[in-house]
């Protein structure tokens, strides 16, 4: 979360609504009171806007107050209450509008997905979006790929059907067999089974990981007929002849290449008790720092009104991740020895 105090003018100003420009990040959420308020009393609680001034012209930037603004609007309010932040560009106000927001209720996921984007699109890197959000960096990923799913897959995770971290193995199998051949699979499974059930027989058909036994045979005769060599490959009269095994001579030659192979293979062997050990434990670390890390992040939405919790869960997250690539490396370097 940015740092920097803004400053904000000490008296409420009185502002032209229709001057006022709309960013595309602007959150907008319905409140059926608001309008039958603005109508019987007016603007109430002011809007907050940042003044950008470029040479001679100034811009009025939304940054706080959608909804008051688009009532005053409609209802043909002329002027209406505003404190105003100088700002020196349109991602410093995108930053005001994060601070404010974070301190409301939770955010929806399509509001999560637009800022995350006009982050993106700010100039902000992946990790430095993970930061200003205190969201784990793995959840700004699947985050992202989610907005790339179709639009019907979109809806599951949208409404709570599906849980954020099965992003990660949507995205790998899409990816893999492409968007299509997926969504042709899951809908198939979705005539008669519910979504979440319809999901996972998708994920596990398309892996292979549960095949039908018409499936298995249907590979094995593929597998079959590639490694089955046709007839016409060998020409009648030239098959080979059966040597009896008493008959065959072998050369010295071979029993030495033997021997060498045999020491090299001892030689193998030879991978210090304590090395696999090492492996063996670090990897069990390693998939108990993923799981750990998962678990927070299942848990950073449900703690969202206790804000001293919530926002520690975000740095203990990129903390574990620091931890997992510290882990990585260790099992690739251990790896090497195991080969």
């Amino acid at each position: 979360m940015p740092s920097k105090k803004y400053k904000v003018s000490s008296q409420l100003v009185e502002i032209d609504p229709r001057a006022v420009e709309v960013p595309s990040w602007a959150r907008k959420i319905a409140r059926e009171y608001l309008e039958e308020s603005v109508e019987s009393r007016g603007v109430i609680v002011p809007i907050v806007v940042g003044r950008l001034k470029q040479g001679s012209q100034t811009r009025f930037i939304l940054i706080d107050g959608h909804g008051r603004l688009q009532i005053a609007l409609s209802q043909g309010i002329e002027l209406i209450p505003a404190r105003i932040f100088d700002i020196k560009d349109e991602r410093e106000a995108l930053l005001i509008s994060i601070e404010l927001e974070k301190t409301r209720e939770e955010w929806s996921l399509d509001y999560t997905l637009n800022v995350i984007q006009e982050l993106i699109n700010s100039g902000y890197k992946k990790t430095e979006i993970s930061k200003i959000l205190k969201v784990p960096r793995n959840r700004i990923y699947r985050l992202l790929w989610i907005a790339e799913f179709p639009e019907h897959l979109q809806e599951y995770f949208k409404d709570g059907t599906f849980p954020i971290r099965l992003a990660d193995e949507l995205h790998s199998i899409i990816e893999e067999v492409g968007e299509e051949t997926f969504m042709k699979k899951f809908l198939w499974y979705l005539e008669d089974f519910e979504p979440t059930k319809a999901i996972r027989a998708t994920i596990d058909s398309l892996k292979k990981i549960k095949m039908s036994e018409p499936e298995i045979e249907e590979v094995l005769e593929e597998e079959e007929e590639k490694i089955t060599p046709e007839a016409e490959t060998v020409p009648a009269g030239t098959e080979q002849k059966l040597i009896p095994a008493s008959e065959i001579e072998v050369p010295e030659e071979v029993e030495e290449v033997e021997v060498v192979e045999e020491e090299e293979e001892e030689e193998v062997k030879r991978i210090p008790t304590k090395t696999i050990t090492a492996y063996n434990k670090i990897n069990h670390a390693l998939l108990a720092i993923k799981d750990a890390i998962n678990d927070l992040e299942d848990a950073w939405p449900l703690v969202v009104e206790k804000k001293e919790i919530h926002d520690q869960i975000g740095p203990i997250v990129v903390t574990l991740h620091d931890i997992e690539d510290k882990l990585e490396k260790m099992k690739e370097k251990l790896g090497e020895d195991l080969e």
